[in-house]
């Protein structure tokens, strides 16, 4: 069974290694594979690229310990800097998931974007 779940847990981390690795496979299992209901926390996946970007926002924003309604300039660029870094806004609708959250315009978004990365 170790075996198994060693295969698993390798395949999760190529497919996943953000989310589901931190918020599913750091759970500890109970000792009885039957007993799957053990966890403490339930698994969370997924079905839609706004689903996976609002979740990188909220993390983000949890992570400095601001709220979106009281963002300081400098703030929503480390917030996008790091979203981009991550790859999020390759996600289709993540612009404006992340206009949405952060209290701003997409083109807000876009001119944060051009400042991080000035020659695209």
């Amino acid at each position: 069974m170790y075996l198994y779940r060693a295969i698993s847990d390798r395949i999760l981390k190529l497919c996943h290694p953000d989310l589901f690795v931190t918020d599913v496979l750091a759970q500890p299992l109970s000792e009885s594979e039957d007993d799957i209901s053990a966890r403490s926390s339930p698994e969370k996946f997924r079905n839609s690229a706004d689903a996976v970007a609002l979740d990188a926002i909220n993390r983000e924003l949890e992570r400095m310990g601001v709220t979106p309604g009281h963002l300081t300039h400098s703030e929503r660029l480390q917030v996008i800097t790091s979203l981009e870094s991550a790859g999020i806004f390759l996600l289709k609708g993540a612009i404006k998931s992340a206009a949405a959250a952060l209290g701003c315009s997409t083109a807000s978004i876009y001119r944060y974007l051009s400042q991080i990365n000035p020659s695209d």
